[in-house]
């Protein structure tokens, strides 16, 4: 349900406070899915921070957060008094761009919970490179 209130494009986020990814990081995956599926596009003036944070009923910096890695990605562009607008980026540049940061997010993940566990990360690292070895011998005999 994509409406147009004064060129600023307002469209649906759903936040799983239940998941593990962070919310942020779930703003950030849902713009870029956006973008991809075209619901947003180049040009296209997002609400602000404020507005988001009081629809979804989270905190300002959650939204500044994910805004701030969309900004820093080079997918929107945030103008002082303007507002914050869609950038025009080519798909493999956001597709490349959005990978980066959940590769990212999920590699801190995976040593995190690795450390937890008593795993050092070069012993997390050795075990991730037998499975992944395990698994390829398996999958191709």
């Amino acid at each position: 349900m994509i409406q147009k209130y004064n060129y600023t494009i307002m469209f649906k986020l759903f936040i799983d406070h239940r998941s593990d990814t962070p919310i942020y990081q779930q703003i950030v995956d849902q713009v870029a899915a956006h973008i991809q599926q075209g619901t947003l596009t180049s040009g296209d003036q997002l609400p602000t921070v404020r507005a988001v944070a009081t629809e979804l009923k989270i905190n300002f910096n959650t939204v500044s957060r994910a805004y701030r890695i969309l900004d820093e990605a080079g997918i929107i562009c945030t103008q002082q008094g303007r507002g914050t607008y869609i950038l025009e980026l080519p798909a493999n540049d956001l597709n490349a761009s959005i990978l980066s940061d959940k590769v990212d997010h999920e590699m801190h993940t995976f040593l995190t919970r690795m450390a937890q566990l008593g795993f050092t990360a070069h012993q997390a690292t050795n075990l991730l490179i037998t499975k992944t070895a395990y698994n390829n011998e398996s999958e191709h005999p």
